[in-house]
């Protein structure tokens, strides 16, 4: 996650810290329009935050992130903003030679002169000019008000962006798009892969793995989850069995995903059913735990653990 945020948070730096670089060197820019862009521009760049958080929670999750992780990617890529903030402004105060304290206190004390201020008014500001004319000349007061410019919209950025991504539906990884273009696939197979040569892969086979107890295990899934089990101790299950999906999915995880979790294996299975409501109301009656359930543009899910601590997914697909 620490690269993550160095990442994205250089990508933002960057972007907030060239244009204030450029306009403040060169372009000189100030008053209102000066904040509007400033502000236009820090809001582009943490946009990075959200690409961010959904990039770790779609590739590195699983498609699910808790609130706290998400805004704490956030407030990273908000400091290291920041600081690229800060040093590109006090990179332009030193190229351009300019004192911007001297130059502030003075367009204050001119504007209030133009409004008509009292003797006494211009006396009390000049007294509140010449102390921050002061305490801008202390580079930790100056990079400290600097930096304060820019986290607060990091902070409010990463609010919302954790707020909307913690929820799995909202831009799922697995996009409506993506499911268009899968059902158009798996109606029209002879599209879904160029013509090959013959030596490859054409499909899953089988799928095996170790059991602490296979027989308990297989009974488990054959009482449980009504898995047709044959007399040697497995199930031999129909690609063509009614409401059955067209194509499997296979799918690499990164080794630090959470998506399994709270199981601790390797691995886990997506099962497809044919009704969710029916096969989660029968495991309730047996006192299966359902950990959560769900629905998003490709279908209905639910996950269990089975006897061994494995994790279950189960997968009714939208039709």
């Amino acid at each position: 996650m620490l690269k993550l945020c160095l990442s994205f948070g250089s990508i933002a730096g960057l972007i907030v810290g060239i244009p204030l670089f450029g306009l403040t060197v060169w372009g000189k820019i100030g008053g209102s329009y000066g904040m509007l862009i400033g502000y236009l521009t820090m809001l582009i760049a943490l946009s990075t935050v959200f690409a961010a958080v959904k990039r770790h929670r779609d590739r590195t999750l699983g498609g699910v992130i808790r609130f706290w992780p998400a805004l704490a990617i956030g407030l990273g890529i908000s400091v290291v903003a920041g600081i690229f903030y800060v040093a590109a402004w006090e990179l332009a105060l030193a190229v351009a030679h300019l004192d911007y304290g001297d130059a502030y206190a003075k367009a204050q004390l001119a504007q209030m002169q133009a409004a008509g201020a009292s003797e006494a008014e211009l006396q009390r500001a000049t007294a509140e000019m010449d102390e921050f004319r002061r305490n801008y000349a202390n580079p930790l007061y100056r990079m400290t008000e600097t930096f304060t410019e820019i986290f607060p919209v990091g902070v409010l950025v990463s609010l919302i962006c954790a707020g909307l991504l913690r929820n799995s539906r909202f831009l799922p990884a697995r996009s409506v798009a993506a499911l268009c273009l899968g059902v158009f696939l798996m109606t029209n197979p002879a599209l879904a892969q160029p013509a090959q040569t013959a030596g490859h892969i054409t499909g899953i086979g089988g799928l095996f793995f170790k059991a602490k107890n296979p027989k308990t295990l297989a009974a488990w899934y054959r009482d449980v989850l009504g898995l047709p089990m044959e007399a040697w101790g497995g199930a031999m299950l129909r690609y063509d069995a009614p409401n059955h999906p067209d194509v499997m999915a296979w799918s690499a995880f990164p080794a630090t995903t959470s998506y399994f979790a709270p199981s601790s294996s390797d691995f886990m299975i997506n099962y497809a059913v044919d009704d969710m409501d029916a096969l989660v109301a029968k495991l309730k009656a047996q006192g299966v735990e359902i950990l959560k359930q769900k629905d998003d543009p490709t279908g209905r899910f639910a996950w269990l653990l089975d006897p061994e601590g494995n994790k279950v997914e189960l997968w009714q697909p939208k039709r």
